[in-house]
């Protein structure tokens, strides 16, 4: 199996641009794989890859090749924390950040970063569920309530209460 990954970089390598571009963004590639071919690796497209596992310590070893534009924080694979945004906050874009639909989205998150959102972008993000707290919390009266995404956040005694 190894040499068969291995092999498939090689592939890769004779392939035209725009085949080797798909198969970055979606063969599992290997942490060690990607470590030990890292001179090799499309960046742009790795980043984008949501068949990679995603690791702190895959991301640590190759920050200096890693994408750190749009594609690394719209990836929902990729380990988002309150511990991995603080440690490359320099490196953020928050607009990016706040599509990312991956499962690391709770009010703790939210709030902790509450300054950085770019609100219009994550009030489209389906992969959040806003409770009435976080609601009232964040002050979103004003913003394109319509769009908000809540199970239990369009009740007729919040609407009555706060809609005024």
């Amino acid at each position: 199996m190894k040499e068969d990954k291995t092999n498939a970089i090689n592939l890769f390598e004779k392939l035209p641009g725009i085949g080797i571009a798909w198969l970055f963004r979606l063969y599992p590639f290997s942490e060690k794989i990607i470590t030990d071919h890292r001179e090799k690796m499309w960046w742009k497209f790795l980043t984008q890859n949501k068949n990679v596992n995603w690791s702190e310590s895959l991301i640590n070893n190759n920050k200096d090749y890693l994408d750190w534009q749009d594609n690394l924080w719209r990836n929902p694979k990729m380990p988002i924390s309150i511990a991995f945004v603080e440690m490359h906050m320099d490196k953020i874009d928050f607009r990016e950040l706040s599509l990312n639909t991956g499962n690391h989205w709770s009010p703790e998150f939210i709030l902790h970063f509450k300054d950085k959102w770019n609100f219009h972008w994550l009030l489209l993000n389906k992969s959040i569920n806003f409770t009435q707290d976080l609601f009232i919390t964040l002050n979103l009266f004003k913003e394109r309530i319509s769009i908000i995404n809540g199970t239990a956040l369009w009740t007729e005694d919040f609407i009555l209460k706060h809609m005024h």
